[in-house]
């Protein structure tokens, strides 16, 4: 117990030395303690969207994807996945306090961090950890076996159909070669692509 309390008192006179010797610092050059910069640094200024703001969004869908606002009748149009197109915030509300399928369901994800971080757009975050990391689908394909039927068992209905098209994309194109990875999806989504495999 001895050495612990000279630990311990050795310790404690050498964070009190520290903080005299920042004291003397920080009154001689005006620096700001380091507590108090890591303090600032952690103060984020919450930005305000207006409601034309345009909000950067990503196609998650294979195919087309077409959004008609209905409040403002703004038109938008995704030729596919990983397709990005700008949305006005005030179009990206109305489907998040609707809970739209474009959003919940996603046929498009908001790719603006900041947003996503705000209390009201934070529900989506989930939903977008079970969507695909992968630039494009068929890079999904490249990865090992556990990490394939990890990422079927988690995948949401837009991202079954992603995967399925692409899948059956793979397969007309003869670019698919892992029967492994077509009996899960098979075994899993409960489809019969490997029927179409010669």
């Amino acid at each position: 117990m001895a050495t612990t309390r000279t630990t311990t008192k050795t310790t404690t006179k050498s964070t009190e030395e520290i903080a005299n010797n920042e004291k003397t610092v920080d009154a001689n050059t005006n620096i700001a303690p380091e507590k108090e910069k890591v303090e600032t640094k952690a103060k984020k200024s919450t930005r305000t969207y207006s409601p034309t703001d345009l909000i950067i969004c990503k196609c998650v869908k294979p195919h087309e994807v077409i959004y008609v606002a209905s409040r403002t009748g703004n038109y938008y149009a995704f030729s596919g996945y990983a397709d990005e197109q700008e949305i006005e915030f005030q179009d990206l509300k109305a489907l998040l306090t609707r809970k739209s399928g474009y959003l919940f369901d996603p046929s498009f994800v908001v790719m603006d961090e900041e947003l996503l971080e705000q209390p009201m757009w934070r529900n989506l975050i989930p939903v977008y950890q079970k969507l695909i990391s992968a630039d494009t689908l068929e890079e999904m394909f490249n990865l090992s076996d556990e990490d394939f039927k990890s990422k079927l068992l988690i995948a949401n209905e837009g991202t079954k159909e992603s995967i399925l098209s692409t899948a059956v994309s793979m397969i007309k194109n003869n670019t698919f070669r892992d029967l492994r990875k077509l009996r899960m999806i098979d075994e899993i989504f409960g489809t019969h692509l490997k029927e179409f495999i010669d």
